[in-house]
């Protein structure tokens, strides 16, 4: 059952019906978490994945024997999992089962450079942002936001007027698309900011977005060295 549940979301880059706490399934003790990982390697001996809680806090390494499906996915892009494993505490190093894997927007692409003039002043779709958070090298975001008929387009991009500054700018891209349904669907994606956070002079990064009330804007500092807001910490 698993196996199939793990096919049936490597096929979509929205994930449907993945809750933003830590949960049991029905009737059972067993946790089971939510990450956005990297998809390091895979042998005989099955999956390896590592990931960061935030910021620049310790690198957790994740096996399994289980493998993923290599038409849907590719070692080296970041990809979502849900899992357990027997100590029942997220984020320490070791052996997990997992219960489902998707791939997620941007893939840990590195972000790509556009200009407001490219982007329609970085037109986007209104979107609910339930966490915005800075692993290592990868910026993450998980976000409701109506799912329509064709693809979402999901873009994080540089603003290549701001490249060299001492805080860069990023924004987040959502739409356009036809066909709206009522129900909101959540979705996922990692970009990696290799490139920009490693320069000697970058003091930080801000992420622009079109909240459902406004224009939002994260600011990652670091100096401060305080992921804000929160990493996701979800389950199935």
């Amino acid at each position: 059952m698993k196996q199939k549940i793990m096919r049936m979301l490597a096929m979509a880059t929205v994930v449907l019906g993945l809750a933003s706490c830590n949960n049991s399934e029905p009737g059972s003790s067993t946790v089971y978490f939510l990450d956005i990982v990297s998809y390091d390697a895979e042998s005989a001996s099955g999956s390896t994945f590592t990931v960061r809680k935030n910021g620049d806090s310790e690198l957790v390494t994740y096996t399994t024997p289980q493998k993923l499906s290599t038409v849907d996915f590719k070692v080296g892009t970041r990809v979502l999992i849900s899992y357990t494993n027997e100590s029942q505490t997220q984020y320490v190093s070791g052996p997990i089962t997992l219960a489902a894997a998707a791939n997620v927007e941007g893939k840990g692409d590195p972000v790509q450079k556009k200009t407001a003039e490219e982007t329609a002043d970085w037109a986007s779709d209104k979107v609910s942002v339930a966490s915005l958070f800075r692993s290592g090298e990868f910026i993450n975001i998980q976000f409701s936001g109506a799912l329509g008929s064709q693809k979402a387009i999901v873009e994080m991009y540089l603003d290549s007027k701001t490249a060299d500054s001492e805080y860069p700018e990023l924004h987040l891209i959502f739409g356009p698309y036809t066909g709206y349904v009522d129900t909101p669907y959540m979705f996922y994606g990692s970009w990696s900011i290799a490139d920009i956070w490693n320069r000697p002079d970058c003091k930080g990064i801000k992420v622009f977005y079109n909240s459902t009330s406004s224009q939002s804007m994260a600011l990652f500092e670091k100096a401060s060295g305080t992921p804000t807001p929160s990493p996701l910490t979800g389950s199935l």
